[in-house]
């Protein structure tokens, strides 16, 4: 539900403000930020320290979802925690899907020894040999 509003803003202002300088940042910047906060603006003199309107929307966008919590609650769906909870839990197994790692270790390794593989390289001579005296 959050995901779809910010693709349309992100959108509208790519398209609107699209090489346009929205701010400088009081902050000095190496040159290193340069490609990351002057997105779609290519002037080689001009300083770090200004943003294009892609790249402030991104800043804004990242630096207010402690504030968004703040006014709809600390339980929100855009939670970057509880994200990373629903990773752990499930790459540990704890989730609704639990893998069975020695069934498909086995499955695997039946595969691999059904495989036999020919090397080319062991009759290289005979062939090379063979071509050369017919």
């Amino acid at each position: 539900t959050v995901m779809l509003p910010q693709m349309v803003m992100m959108g509208l202002i790519s398209y609107f403000f699209s090489g346009f300088v929205m701010v400088k940042i009081p902050l000095p910047l190496s040159l290193k930020f340069k490609a990351m906060t002057q997105r779609g603006i290519d002037l080689a003199s001009l300083d770090t320290s200004f943003v294009s309107s892609l790249s402030w929307y991104f800043l804004v966008s990242y630096g207010i979802s402690g504030v968004i919590q703040l006014i709809l609650g600390a339980k929100t769906s855009v939670s970057d925690a509880q994200a990373m909870e629903q990773q752990m839990k499930m790459q540990t197994g704890q989730g609704p899907q639990q893998m069975d790692t020695p069934k498909l270790y086995q499955a695997e390794s039946e595969a691999l020894s059904m495989v036999e593989h020919k090397f080319l390289v062991e009759e290289a001579e005979t062939r090379l040999l063979a071509a050369h005296y017919k």
